[in-house]
This record gives structure tokens, sequence and C-alpha cells, in this order.
């Protein structure tokens, strides 16, 4: 080690040559504090000031609770985001901006969920960026990525079946950014969550197509593995379980992307025997929902639906119509709760609320 220099400096020189010559590859973990300091016999104060530096050079991050990192491409993001909440702790901010991200602008359900969070958002002094990704996780990543760039306080998501995709999520919480979801849940990852009670709305709705003598009845849905429908199933056949009625898994429709009304989902309807109702567990586009209960009149049916303004055809045995403006007002609600939890550096238990959706028998 250098005598010459200052300790920290030698200390810190050492590290990058190690880097440098590719010793530490990008995204490796060096060792504790505690660790180094025994390692060059040095006091810790020493130790980080050396580390300090090669933060300064942009050679290794830190990242609280997590360790000490060399640097990768995807850090310039890790440092610009703990750079903008530096600033916001300085400047004392108690409002900000928030990022707001649905997969289709044109889906009737976000319209609802928007104005619940811009209503919740204003009467709590934050203002929204929105970011319509289209169900693709590449916008959807990059919306994330600018939405960092402009010093976003949080993020609430509405996500897509296919969000998976998109591994920026892992960054989001890296960086501990404070994030709800709303309608869906993404498994993978410990979010906030605000949805619909979908197993309770899906029971009572099954339930009502019993009622009307119904003893066959299949469930149709699209994407069956999306959290949504994996709820709504659960639902239906926890009702069918309770009501005496067989369960067969020839019962379960699954129309696949593109929605609800396709040739692929009314030939599994028309070729199963003996079906005499349906439960419809996704919300059918309201341009496609004459004709597909047109192709459906000979079956009891219950569903999901965006409005009930033209649900009038007699085999319909009840319909739900989920909480938009209270999903949106309780997801404002929760983040910015989060975000003050965040400033006053409190730590809190991952919450995931359930709203109860308006279950109209007919």
């Amino acid at each position: 080690m250098n005598k010459v220099l200052p300790v920290y400096i030698a200390i810190a020189r050492e590290i990058e040559e190690k880097i440098s010559s590719r010793k530490l590859m990008p995204g490796d973990r060096l060792p504790t504090e505690e660790e180094l300091s025994n390692q060059y016999k040095v006091a810790r104060a020493t130790l980080k000031k050396a580390l300090t530096e090669l933060v300064k050079n942009r050679l290794i991050i830190q990242i609280p609770g997590r360790g000490t990192y060399v640097t990768s491409p995807q850090d310039e993001q890790i440092l610009r985001y703990q750079n903008q909440k530096t600033a916001d702790k300085l400047n004392n901010r108690n409002q900000g901006n928030i990022g707001v991200l649905i997969p289709s602008v044109t889906m009737p359900i976000y319209p609802g969920i928007l104005r619940g969070i811009e209503d919740e958002c204003h009467r709590q002094g934050f203002t929204i960026f929105l970011g319509n990704y289209d169900a693709n996780p590449q916008k959807e990543k990059n919306y994330m990525k600018t939405f960092l760039d402009k010093g976003i306080r949080g993020l609430i998501i509405s996500p897509s079946y296919n969000s998976l995709e998109n591994n920026f999520y892992k960054t989001l919480i890296d960086l501990d950014v404070p994030v709800v979801l709303n309608d869906i849940s993404l498994p993978a990852y410990n979010f906030n969550l605000v949805a619909t009670d979908n197993i309770a709305a899906a029971y009572r709705a099954c339930s009502a197509i019993c009622s009307k003598k119904s003893r066959r009845i299949g469930f149709l849905c699209y994407e069956k593995n999306t959290y949504s429908s994996r709820q709504r199933e659960a639902g239906y056949r926890m009702a069918m379980e309770d009501h005496g009625l067989a369960f067969h898994h020839s019962l379960i429709f699954d129309a696949g992307p593109g929605g609800i009304y396709t040739d692929r989902a009314i030939r599994q309807i028309k070729r199963t025997a003996h079906l005499d109702g349906l439960l419809i567990a996704n919300e059918p586009d309201p341009a496609d929902l004459a004709g597909l209960l047109s192709v459906l009149s000979n079956l009891r049916l219950a569903l999901f639906c965006y409005t009930a303004n033209s649900l009038t055809a007699a085999n319909i045995a009840a319909y739900v119509v989920q909480p938009k403006y209270e999903i949106g007002c309780q997801s404002a609600q929760l983040l910015c709760e989060s975000i003050q939890q965040k400033n006053n550096q409190n730590n809190s238990l991952q919450k995931t609320i359930l709203i109860s959706a308006e279950v109209k028998c007919l």
C-alpha cells in the first residue's frame, strides 16, 4: 500500500485497481465495512472515507440494508434516484409528483380509478404524471425510468397480464421506491395492493346463477393465470361447492388474450354438453357485450361488467361492478401514507386492501 498518499486514498485506489482489472466485476458485492476495516487494518472512519471516494467516482454504489456493490449500467438510475431523495430531504418537501401507470387508457375501468387517484392526490398536495403503456412491458419499463428521472415520490401501477416480463420492478424494490399496485397483484413482488375483493364478488355472482336452478355452470375468463382471474375462479369454485354442484376442469373456459368475446371462447362453450349457466369473470368490451349476450342467450349468466346501463337481457342472473373510484382513492391514500412513513424513516409492512364490489342480483 502506498504510504505517501493518505491512507483512505490508497485504499480507494487499491479497490479501484481491482475493479479496472476485472478482479471485481459489475454487480459484485464488496465485503462489509467491518470486514474491509480488518482487511486493511484501519479504523471504520478511515474505511468509510475510502468508500466515499469510490462512490463519488461512481465505481461503487451503497444500497441501504443491502450492501455495497460494484456499479453496473442500471446503477445510474439508482444514483439519480438517491440524489433526488437527498435533495427532497434537504428541501423538506412534503409533497411532489406521483407517477401513475395504466395498461390501456381506453379500457372503461381506468377513468374511474384515475379520477379517484387524482382527487385524493390533489387533496394531499401531490401532482400526478400519467403513463399509458399499452400492456407493453418494455414501454412500461421506459415509463418507470422516465418517472424516476423526473423525481417522482412514488408510483401507482395497474399491472397488465404480462407485467412480470418487466424486470424493472426488481429495481424499484432495490431503490426502495414507494409503490402501490391496484386491480392486479404481482405475487413475485411484495408491493402494497388495492383491489376488488374478487373472491367474494365471484362467489355472490355464481351463487345468483345457482339460485336460478342452473346446475352445470361454467367459468369464462381471459388469461386464466392472471391475479384477478385466479381470484374469481376461487370464488366460483367455493360457490359451486357450497351449493353442492360438481366442478370439473372442462368447465373452465380460457378465451386467451384479446378479450372475452373470441371465437375460441365461443367454440369451447358451445361444445360443452348440458351447460346451463356461465360466470363471465372478466369485463367484456362494451362494443362486444350485445353480441356476447346474444350468442349465450340459452345460458343463465352472471358477469363482471364496466357499467350496468345496457344489461337488459332476461337471462342475466347478476352483474358485478367494480368499485373503480374507491380503488383509485384508496391507492392514492396508501401511497401518500407510504411516502410519509419513508420521510419519517419508519418501516411498515406491505398492505393489501380489498374493497367490496357491487353485486346486483336480478
